[in-house]
């Protein structure tokens, strides 16, 4: 079988799990063919796939371009056209994206069948984004001081949330309905493919929502990473207990770690962060802080006592199958929806100011570091969580271990 996968090259969540996907294929004897943008193709060359390149916008344009400004006719347009030379190229069987928003439309296009990997809560925007937007800002974590503000605020909020997905696809609308694709009603209904791996466990499948026949809640995707990710060097890191902190590549988090070192850097701990791009003057830091622009997610996070986040995708099962509790530093809607789930799970907790609004990039502005360092130690100390993290990680190492997602991915072949 011949696989084209095409994840979304801005955020590396959507390409490692691709990349884990892809391993299991490969091993299978399926031929398998990554397209993605320019600042993806040595990542993914390196796992030991052969790359195309398409037009996909950089790390940092989608780190600033907050409210989908990115996301132009050309954009589209340019992508599409990638995608449609590559399979008419390439001719795979399936294709394979991760929040791309112009491969289930290429793959119509072309007649190939389309797969497409998202999480819970991408699903619970598909199916269900009033209510969803409602549940990102509900009561608990909103606290304005008139109640007739706080009715108001309710209101207008999942308004003009639905107005920012609804606006890119206007754009594009007569090319939508050129091509018979006239189900499109917000950006986040592009991820629908013929065949649907939810990339997620049932526990972040919010309750009440019906979940289509074509999606499979496939459990955690986690990429193995290189050779060598185990022997990860950590020089003195390992004597005392590890804190693990990381607020991902998609967003300028200097601030909110710089915030979160000043807090615990008196407790018994090193800290690992992973920086990403972002640069620090390590002479400014503590002794027991360990800086890399890069780290072994599954390995580190195995390794800690305590994983300090903002509630993506990628960290969020790396953390639950390797049974460590979570302090959830949410920053994107999605984010949000994950750090209440974690909350009413028992397996860590989160910081967020009633008054923060999604998006917000300071997302620690309204917490003191006494506070910070608090909830720290709460969750540190706190043997429920501990318990309830191990157990999750048991159903989840099971579910993983299935592979299910082999057989459904056969199937739409056949």
């Amino acid at each position: 079988m011949k696989i084209l996968f095409v994840p979304f090259t801005p955020s590396l969540a959507h390409i490692t799990r691709c990349l884990s996907v892809a391993g299991t294929m490969k091993a299978e004897n399926n031929d398998c063919l990554f397209a993605v943008g320019v600042e993806g193709k040595d990542f993914i060359e390196k796992a030991g796939f052969t790359v195309s390149i398409v037009p996909e916008i950089t790390s940092e344009t989608f780190k600033n371009g907050r409210g989908w400004n990115w996301f132009t006719k050309k954009y589209f347009i340019d992508n599409l056209n990638a995608e449609l030379k590559i399979i008419e190229e390439f001719n795979p069987d399936v294709i394979i994206y991760d929040f791309r928003f112009t491969s289930g439309l290429a793959a119509r296009i072309k007649s190939k069948k389309s797969i497409s990997i998202i999480h819970a809560s991408a699903l619970s925007l598909i199916l269900n984004p009033k209510a969803t937007a409602s549940q990102i800002i509900a009561h608990e974590d909103l606290t304005l001081k008139k109640k007739f503000k706080e009715k108001i605020f309710q209101f207008i909020f999942p308004e003009v949330f639905i107005w920012f997905l609804r606006k890119p696809v206007k754009k594009i609308k007569p090319l939508l309905k050129q091509h018979h694709y006239t189900h499109i009603n917000t950006v986040f209904d592009f991820l629908l493919g013929d065949l649907n791996l939810i990339a997620d466990t049932i526990d972040f499948i919010p309750a009440g929502l019906k979940v289509p026949e074509n999606c499979h809640i496939v459990g955690p995707l986690l990429w193995s990473g290189w050779d060598g990710d185990n022997d990860f060097p950590l020089p003195g890191a390992e004597t005392k207990p590890i804190i693990y902190i990381t607020m991902g590549s998609t967003i300028e988090a200097k601030s909110t770690i710089l915030k979160l070192i000043g807090s615990i850097k008196d407790l018994p701990c090193n800290i690992i962060v992973s920086k990403g791009q972002t640069e620090f003057d390590p002479k400014e830091l503590p002794e027991n802080v360990f800086l890399y622009s890069r780290v072994p997610g599954n390995y580190v996070a195995s390794i800690s006592s305590l994983v300090i986040y903002h509630g993506g995708h990628e960290t969020l099962m790396q953390v639950l199958s390797c049974g460590t509790p979570s302090l959830v530093i949410p920053v994107n809607p999605d984010q949000i929806l994950v750090a209440k789930q974690i909350k009413k799970l028992g397996i860590g907790n989160y910081l967020k100011a009633a008054n923060n609004l999604p998006m917000d990039k300071e997302p620690l502005k309204h917490f003191t570091m006494i506070e910070i360092k608090n909830e720290v130690v709460k969750v540190l100390e706190n043997n429920q969580i501990k318990e309830n993290c191990a157990k999750l990680k048991e159903r989840l190492k099971k579910k993983a271990e299935s592979k299910e997602y082999i057989n459904f991915i056969n199937s739409i072949c056949q």
